[in-house]
């Protein structure tokens, strides 16, 4: 008998394992944003794989679908593109200009742990659904000076933000080693993506070795102003705790150097976000894509949503 329940319990632990080490089809819907003018909204379908680990799940092999309407009634959007490979970083609705700005990367080249390169592309989608690339390709985003031991996670080696009226696109890249930073900001011209100015070099510190944690690079933001200024500035570099000093750029002018900045200010980076002129939040239903407009923020009491996560609207002026 002992024997016959002993046997019982290893079969059930065995089943157990094998549930918890399957991968199992999922999706959600996700990083909902305002058009411009706030009169649309654009949505992200994601589909993947995942497989529970004790408490956490784990997730891999993401595809996504941009989905659009618009208006705001509580309907789910229709799509927009076809099924496309990797995860959301950006999503930006320019409706006023007539175009879409994704920015999409992969599951660490499909690697369940991670790993130290990846592929990141930023398009351009017409609102027939035609996609036109802007930039793209794979990019280190993790790097190592320890020879492998410890990691740092290398957080935007691109990125494309419209200004507010659509008709420009801030391109910013970055290239980091373990002794130096550095970063360049382009402008593109929204309708042909050709060159308007640029690159500009951004100052910075490169990497910070005095935390005691190996070698980390301040976190960088950046936004448009409502003057038409792109500016960049890092986490920890300013006059005070709640301002940074940043670089405004702009197209056929020379940069402007340690401007204040109220850490708020850059976020959202531009006028499509959860958050539109009227403080308004979009949210979207994770399960079936269904849209929703309120007053107050969806994501808690910081707005940690999406794309504004400073929890305001566009429109902070240095």
């Amino acid at each position: 008998m002992r024997n016959t329940s002993l046997l019982v319990m290893t079969v059930a632990v065995v089943l157990s394992l094998t549930a918890c080490n399957k991968w199992n089809d999922a999706d959600e819907y996700t990083y909902p944003v305002f058009s411009d003018d706030g009169v649309g909204v654009a949505v992200v379908h994601l589909t993947y794989k995942e497989r529970k680990e004790i408490s956490t799940y784990k997730k891999k092999d993401f595809h996504l679908q941009v989905l659009m309407k618009e208006n705001l009634n509580s309907n789910k959007p229709s799509a927009l593109t076809p099924v496309l490979d990797g995860t959301v970083k950006d999503l930006f609705y320019m409706r006023s200009n007539g175009y879409l700005v994704l920015g999409r990367s992969t599951n660490w080249l499909g690697s369940v742990a991670g790993g130290e390169t990846g592929t990141i592309h930023y398009e351009k989608i017409d609102m027939d659904g035609t996609i036109t690339p802007i930039i793209g390709g794979t990019y280190p985003i993790a790097l190592s000076c320890d020879g492998g031991q410890s990691y740092t996670s290398l957080q935007y080696p691109i990125r494309v933000v419209p200004s507010p009226n659509g008709q420009v696109l801030a391109l910013f890249e970055s290239t980091n080693t373990c002794t130096e930073r550095v970063e360049t900001v382009s402008f593109l011209n929204a309708d042909d993506l050709s060159l308007l100015d640029g690159p500009f070099d951004v100052p910075n510190d490169g990497p910070d070795t005095t935390t005691g944690f190996g070698i980390s690079f301040p976190p960088v933001a950046m936004g448009w102003t409502v003057e038409g200024a792109f500016a960049v500035a890092h986490w920890g570099q300013g006059p005070s705790f709640e301002e940074y000093w940043a670089t405004l750029f702009r197209p056929a002018f020379a940069p402007q150097t340690d401007v204040t900045v109220g850490l708020s200010c850059l976020e959202p980076a531009t006028t499509s976000s959860d958050i539109n002129a009227s403080a308004q939040w979009v949210s979207v239903d994770e399960d079936n894509g269904t849209i929703a407009i309120s007053t107050t923020s969806p994501n808690g009491p910081m707005g940690l949503g999406p794309a504004s996560t400073a929890g305001q609207m566009f429109g902070c002026a240095p």
